[in-house]
């Protein structure tokens, strides 16, 4: 059972090569380690540290960097790390709109992804849930 979760798992960002801008610090002796590049792979993505055409998505917090930058005039997707988490959560590969990098606040939710994935499940934030007095 558990390798049937694992490889339905690792399909879900496959074909999608990442690249993280600014997502941990560059002092990070092996940015192989870090929750976010580990999370990918898991998911099917191939990471990397090279820039080049081969990158599909960039992750980043905001288009200030040379990476981002660099997606937005080679038409490559800008997605904010959320959009990984949402693959984690739906075992789907995400809408990248819904997960583009804006100088905005997010304008997605974890809550509305899994509401558009399952309808019938609405997710209430636990302020919603508590009684007031």
């Amino acid at each position: 059972m558990f390798q049937i979760i694992q490889s339905i798992r690792s399909r879900v960002l496959a074909g999608c090569k990442l690249i993280f801008s600014r997502i941990f610090p560059t002092s990070l002796a092996s940015p192989q380690t870090h929750q976010c590049w580990r999370l990918a792979e898991t998911l099917g993505a191939i990471c990397t540290t090279s820039l080049d055409s081969s990158v599909t998505h960039v992750v980043a917090l905001d288009k200030g960097t040379e990476k981002s930058k660099w997606a937005l005039e080679n038409k490559c997707h800008l997605v904010h790390p959320r959009w990984i988490d949402a693959a984690l959560y739906t075992w789907k590969r995400p809408s990248e709109e819904d997960y583009s990098v804006v100088d905005a606040p997010m304008r997605t939710t974890y809550s509305e992804t899994i509401s558009k994935e399952r309808p019938h499940q609405v997710l209430a934030p636990p302020e919603a849930t508590s009684e007031t007095s």
